[in-house]
């Protein structure tokens, strides 16, 4: 169902801050900001080799600003692909997961139990 690492996410308070090390040491290409209402953050996403960094900064109250408070910058989340991500959302509800689906995004929280005894991931 999943197919591979594709991004990662990290929690900043300040993402042109974060990005100077990613551009300056590693090359990453800037590749959009946005706004991803269901973690209440500001995005900027970098391309790095085959994947994605997406660095995420409080935008108000929500997850990341959470995060942000609790730990300062730091890795907050990791994405993976699907070929499939309507088929994907149907597991997740089959299994009592109701995920917040953003554009061709789907943004999981810390896992339910029903979630985590799933054997078919």
């Amino acid at each position: 169902m999943l197919t591979r690492v594709d991004r990662l996410q990290l929690a900043v308070p300040d993402r042109r801050a974060a990005a100077a090390g990613w551009v300056g040491l590693l090359g990453a290409e800037h590749d959009g900001d946005d706004r991803v209402a269901a973690l209440g953050a500001t995005r900027t996403t970098y391309r790095l080799g085959s994947g994605r960094v997406e660095l995420l900064e409080p935008d108000g109250a929500g997850p990341v600003a959470t995060a942000v408070g609790e730990r300062d910058g730091h890795l907050y989340a990791g994405g993976m692909s699907t070929p499939d991500l309507p088929a994907f959302v149907a597991h997740l509800r089959s299994r009592g997961v109701e995920p917040p689906v953003e554009g061709d995004q789907v943004h999981l929280d810390t896992p339910t139990p029903a979630a985590m005894a799933c054997d078919s991931w």
